[in-house]
């Protein structure tokens, strides 16, 4: 007799293989009888939140009462974070606690769009400084300013398009 131990899946590999059952479009309960064996059905419910970072979303029209929400992926969204995902299932940095993981990859997203925010402020700066150099009739020094600004505002706005594809807010 040979006993068969299966190790528990973190909260990241089950968003990983939730995503991949989504691709063709999967219902809730099937993703939990899919799943029990190598999970909880918390860790399965906090693993649906997670991979709804990257592409996973629900379709109201399939709902189905018994089966429960239908998922799918956004191709494109998945596509395009894919290496974000392969790197939050890197088992060297899961953490144990399922929930410790999810806030963690939240504590991520959150910084990457203060950087944002802050990129932008600073353009605001800059061109507010390059006014006033202009106003006082430093044309030189303002115009580099001005220059400085419409550069980190072309960055910050490529940085916003990023983050709001990445949170489906287009």
């Amino acid at each position: 007799m040979t006993s068969h131990v299966t190790r528990r899946l973190s909260v990241p590999e089950l968003s990983q293989k939730i995503l991949e059952m989504a691709k063709t479009g999967v219902y809730r309960e099937s993703i939990f009888e899919a799943l029990h064996p190598l999970s909880t059905k918390k860790n399965i419910r906090l693993a649906i939140t997670h991979a709804k970072h990257f592409g996973l979303h629900s379709v109201a029209e399939l709902r189905d009462d018994s089966l429960g929400t239908y998922y799918q992926v956004d191709l494109s969204r998945y596509q395009a974070h894919h290496h974000l995902i392969n790197h939050f299932t890197d088992p060297a940095l899961i953490p144990d606690d399922p929930v410790q993981s999810l806030q963690t990859t939240q504590n991520l997203l959150k910084t990457v769009r203060r950087m944002v925010y802050l990129s932008m402020g600073s353009a605001i700066a800059l061109g507010i400084l390059g006014s006033g150099c202009v106003w006082m009739e430093l044309k030189l020094t303002g115009g580099a300013l001005w220059l400085s600004a419409v550069t980190l505002a072309g960055i910050g706005q490529l940085q916003w398009r990023m983050v709001a594809s990445f949170f489906n807010k287009h």
